[in-house]
């Protein structure tokens, strides 16, 4: 986790630290003094920061695990869907212990695994074959994701679905995920971000900012801050009206 998911969780902490620093201290002043008072207020204040700062990274982490996790499967998934029918089912199968694979169809000691992975929902005509299918084994349909329909008939035929974010679990777990997607978006740099946001509409509320800044430097005791923000202010202003893409 880097430094800057850490910002809101300690301003969080920060808060509840104050607030309890400002009620106990006021509280024990009134009763017994400013010594007593700060005594009392120091440790509650970094008691209740501490608490707030576990409880809220906890919470966070959570968050970010189950955003990683959908961003992930969404990726798998798409990956799938793009790979032949015989390349997808032995990437799932990778996913299992000691399972083989024919066609599209991956088989373990305990079940059949019917693989179908397409962009769109699976639907219920999806499903036929591992319905007509007679075995003893357990039956799993396996996809991307499917309808709520298709969704009913597997439950009312005894199979179980396995859609995109349970094979992401299982082949993280075996740590059998792909290294590389297909159509996988290249990350862009940090200059390419600042440029993307870099847009003409800077230009207006850096400019009246800016100028804003230089006019009451006039009345100032100390100018030079408002002398030097201006004139970056005013510099963004003309590099955003020359360099910054239009606003659609």
């Amino acid at each position: 986790m880097c430094v800057r998911k850490f910002i809101p969780i300690v301003s969080d902490a920060a808060v509840a630290a104050l607030c309890t620093f400002m009620l106990a201290f006021t509280f024990v002043r009134y009763h017994f003094g400013n010594t007593y008072g700060l005594i009392a207020a120091l440790p509650a204040a970094l008691a209740a920061g501490t608490l707030v700062f576990l409880y809220k990274g906890r919470k966070r982490k959570r968050a970010l695990d189950t955003a990683a996790m959908s961003a992930g499967a969404e990726k798998l998934a798409a990956h799938l869907a793009l790979l032949g029918p015989e390349e997808s089912a032995a990437l799932f199968a990778r996913g299992l212990d000691g399972a083989k694979t024919d066609g599209s169809v991956a088989e373990t000691d305990k079940g059949l695994y019917f693989c179908s992975f397409t962009p769109e929902p699976a639907d219920r005509n999806a499903l036929l074959t591992a319905i007509r299918h007679r075995t003893e084994k357990k039956k799993h349909f396996v996809c991307c994701t499917a309808t709520q329909e298709c969704a009913r008939l597997a439950e009312e035929a005894g199979i179980e679905l396995i859609c995109a974010e349970e094979i992401y679990g299982l082949l993280k777990e075996k740590d059998a995920l792909p290294g590389k997607y297909l159509l996988e978006k290249p990350k862009s740099g940090m200059f390419s971000k600042i440029k993307g946001g870099f847009s003409r509409r800077l230009c207006m509320p850096a400019f009246w900012s800016g100028a804003a800044m230089l006019f009451f430097s006039y009345f100032s005791f100390y100018p030079v801050y408002y002398i030097v923000s201006g004139s970056l202010l005013l510099m963004l202003c003309a590099a955003a009206a020359i360099f910054g893409k239009r606003a659609k």
